[in-house]
């Protein structure tokens, strides 16, 4: 059994707000679909993961469509270290292959929180619980999600997605792309118009740049943007510190301001 949210929309393209710190994220733009439908779900039927998906808050008004995941204290945390306070374990900041590595005799009565995921179930012989959010849009749909550490898959092309976290996030193709990055790493195949980028830290990846307007911020970090031959316009890079690459940029206005860090343009 698990415990689940649904959401189907009116027809037509959707704009879809969404704020889930922790957990999974799949968006998927098809071209056969003609009404977006969301699914916010977890394996755990019981415990304060079920409680966030119980209580997650959907609103329609017109094509926008805000989701809101209650945050589930200790799943969102982005900070090293190991916690233990109350009867809870918080592990994270380091890489986890499996359960193998740690040994907790006779169980445990609070929880067990390992890289952002509720692993309480697994340590007394159950199923790590785990929010999960899956994403239906139609064509021409555009997105805004705001997270900490949740992993976020979007395939298909999305007219726009405005991201902000410190998260995992792999998408395929979007029109207007904003991105204000925090830590973690952001890969985008393909931009096809606008680019705006701000670095607190992190990477940010964009394979194949087609627009017409890029402007990047860093305060730290790493990018490199990838402009095709289609791309035209004005570029302009900002670095405090960190490392830009910007790659087939030779017939672009490109506009640079470093204080300190390496730019590279070619």
């Amino acid at each position: 059994m698990t415990t689940t949210r649904t959401h189907t929309a009116p027809a037509g393209p959707a704009g879809l707000d969404l704020t889930q710190h922790s957990g999974r994220i799949t968006i998927r733009v098809d071209r056969a679909a003609t009404q977006a439908g969301i699914t916010v779900s977890t394996a755990a039927e019981s415990g304060p993961v079920a409680e966030a998906v119980r209580n997650t808050g959907i609103e329609q008004v017109g094509q926008r469509i805000t989701v809101t995941v209650p945050e589930v204290p200790g799943l969102s945390s982005s900070t090293g270290g190991t916690i233990i306070s109350g009867g809870d374990i918080n592990i994270s900041g380091g890489r986890v292959g499996g359960m193998d590595g740690f040994n907790f005799y006779g169980g445990i009565s609070g929880r067990v929180i390992i890289n952002g995921v509720d692993v309480t179930q697994a340590v007394n012989g159950g199923t790590p619980a785990e929010i999960e959010t899956t994403v239906t849009l139609p064509p021409t749909s555009w997105v805004r999600l705001t997270t900490r550490t949740a992993t976020t898959q979007a395939t298909g092309p999305l007219e726009a997605l405005d991201y902000s976290g410190s998260g995992t996030l792999s998408a395929d193709e979007v029109g207007d792309l904003t991105v204000d990055l925090t830590s973690g790493r952001a890969t985008v195949a393909r931009v096809t118009r606008k680019l705006t980028a701000v670095l607190t830290s992190g990477h940010l990846g964009v394979h194949a740049y087609d627009g017409d307007d890029a402007r990047l911020t860093l305060t730290s970090g790493h990018a490199h943007i990838a402009a095709t031959p289609a791309s035209r316009g004005r570029l302009s890079v900002g670095l405090t510190s960190g490392h830009a690459t910007l790659t087939g940029t030779r017939h672009l206005d490109v506009s640079r301001r470093v204080t300190s860090g390496y730019l590279s343009v070619n």
